[in-house]
């Protein structure tokens, strides 16, 4: 009998858009993700939010995306110091969650 974590491995790797990024992933990795409820490819698409560095780069990259930077006009000397750890690690934490350096959205 093949474990979730397999399934998903195998809808993963035989996706074109993802195989290059999780063909070597050990099957922990599907497990952790099978873990937060991730169990078909649909939920990894709805879910997934791309790889980065840490919490950190990711909070930037999400607000980057949303436009929120941009539409604040805040000055660059202010951006520059705005505290990215904390703000992934005081809110963003609860809403994503990370393995191995990819980050998903927990509501999926």
């Amino acid at each position: 009998m093949t474990s979730p974590a397999e399934t998903l491995r195998k809808e993963i790797e035989s996706d074109s858009v993802y195989f290059d990024y999780f063909e070597n992933k050990s099957i922990e990795f599907f497990d952790e993700l099978v873990d937060y409820g991730i169990e078909s490819l649909k939920q990894f698409e709805d879910s997934y939010q791309g790889q980065h560095d840490s919490g950190a780069d990711f909070a930037e990259s999400l607000c980057e995306d949303c436009g929120y930077l941009e539409e604040s006009k805040l000055p660059m000397f202010i951006q520059s110091n705005i505290d990215w750890e904390a703000v992934w690690s005081k809110e963003l934490r609860f809403d994503y969650f990370e393995v191995d350096g990819h980050f998903f959205c927990s509501n999926f």
